[in-house]
């Protein structure tokens, strides 16, 4: 009896690890999922990895998670959300983003960055940026496109060529009418169009 009264004794002594507050497996709702800014999907989009697996950043303190606490959690969730067994709507979804946060919680340097970022979502868009710069139009046909794009470009070119020969064409005869020297911007374009007016105007005075 003296034994196991000592024995009992020692284990009241012995120091308990610190408890971290988990929610109950069978409530996690993505609307608990806390948030956090990873526009990019980096590690769990929108939602808090820890919260997924149903921790609680803001209680835990000095005592997160171990990597123990993790799996235990996640083989819970997993089972509970797997879709071949819950035909609820959302399950997919909500498997695929536990099997999501297990993966980056489980893997130190990954675990790391996501504890970094929580507060730093400044450091995370010069490292990673923006959604706004990496979204893709739906894929369209190709061929349609470059059809398009072909077009576009002779239209371009085309009025592009046209003003070119206007500018030059009303410079001419501008030059030709003002009878401009070499050094007013006159060329020998300029003159022989010139010349030949005033001698079909000299023939036109003759005829009449």
């Amino acid at each position: 009896p003296a034994e196991g009264s000592e024995e009992a004794t020692k284990k009241e002594e012995e120091p308990q690890s610190p408890k971290v507050k988990q929610e109950n497996a069978s409530s996690s709702k993505s609307d608990d999922w806390g948030s956090f800014y990873d526009p990019n999907n980096i590690f769990c989009g929108k939602y808090d990895c820890y919260k997924i697996l149903g921790f609680d950043y803001e209680t835990w303190g000095s005592a997160p998670p171990t990597l123990k606490e993790i799996t235990k959690s996640y083989r819970g969730l997993s089972r509970l959300w797997h879709p071949d067994k819950n035909k609820a709507r959302g399950a997919r979804e909500k498997f695929v983003a536990i099997a999501k946060a297990y993966e980056i919680l489980t893997n130190s340097d990954k675990r790391k960055e996501f504890d970094y970022y929580r507060d730093r979502p400044d450091e995370y868009f010069q490292k990673y940026g923006s959604s706004v710069l990496w979204t893709y139009a739906p894929k369209s046909d190709a061929t349609i496109i470059s059809i398009l794009l072909f077009i576009l470009a002779n239209v371009f070119t085309y009025y592009a060529q046209k003003n070119k020969y206007d500018k030059v064409a009303n410079h001419l005869i501008r030059a030709a009418v003002e009878d401009w020297s070499a050094r007013e911007g006159g060329s020998t374009e300029s003159i022989e169009i010139r010349d030949k007016a005033l001698a079909i105007l000299a023939e036109n005075r003759e005829k009449e």
